[in-house]
């Protein structure tokens, strides 16, 4: 029996999307980009609603980086091929590099700016 053609197609969509990224992945890649990032926030600007600085863990999943900042407001930032991150959420944005094993990101709303410094410790695959 033959299958259709989108049916036939269906592997060869999945593995693009898992590479979609364009970072290899899987067992025995070099450059790895989904996993745990340790490090630290600090407060750049303060405003009444801000976050404090902290020490923590940062998780990448899929080649997208999901941060939630502060209640109600979740940054989904795509890691690009040449590693910049980007998300815009209302007036909040979201600007960062992964460069290896060092992620560095800036969360900047209306009232406040955090900075946030982190090195890769672990990967999920």
């Amino acid at each position: 029996m033959t299958h259709p053609a989108p049916l036939r197609l269906l592997p060869f969509i999945v593995l693009l999307g898992l590479t979609a990224c364009g970072y290899p992945s899987g067992p025995g890649s070099i450059n790895l980009v989904d996993g745990s990032y340790q490090g630290s926030a600090t407060l750049v600007t303060a405003g009444p609603t801000c976050p404090a600085g902290q020490f923590g863990i940062i998780e990448i999943g899929d080649c997208v980086l999901d941060y939630g900042y502060v209640p109600g407001l979740i940054f989904e930032a795509a890691v690009k091929p040449d590693g910049t991150l980007h998300d815009e959420e209302g007036k909040s944005v979201l600007d960062g590099k992964l460069d290896g094993d060092h992620l560095a990101f800036t969360i900047t709303t209306p009232d406040c700016k955090s900075a946030y410094d982190a090195s890769y410790i672990w990967n999920h695959s």
